[in-house]
C-alpha cells in the first residue's frame, strides 16, 4: 500500500464582491468558507465505507451528494 495523504476540500458562500448582502438584498453572503479535511490513504476505505452507512441513515443513494443546507434538521442530527 502507498503511503500518503488525501485532501478533500469544500467552499460554502459565494466569493462575488460586487453585490453584498445586507447592503445590497439581491447580494452575495458576506462570507466565504473554505474548508478541508486531511486523511491517510490508508483510512480511505473506512472513511468511505462510513460516509455509505451515513448516506443510507438520511436516505442518499450512494452516488449522491450531501448538502446539509438540503437536509431537515432531524437528518441532520442523525447524520
Amino acid at each position: 500500500m502507498r503511503h500518503g495523504f488525501l485532501l478533500f476540500v469544500d467552499e460554502a458562500g459565494d466569493e462575488g464582491i460586487e453585490r453584498i448582502k445586507p447592503i445590497d438584498a439581491d447580494g452575495s453572503p458576506e462570507y466565504f468558507v473554505l474548508s478541508g479535511v486531511l486523511v491517510r490513504t490508508s483510512s480511505y476505505h473506512a472513511l468511505k465505507s462510513a460516509f455509505a452507512s451515513a448516506k443510507k441513515i438520511i436516505n442518499l443513494q450512494p452516488h449522491e451528494e450531501i448538502h446539509f443546507k438540503n437536509l431537515s434538521e432531524d437528518e441532520k442530527r442523525r447524520f
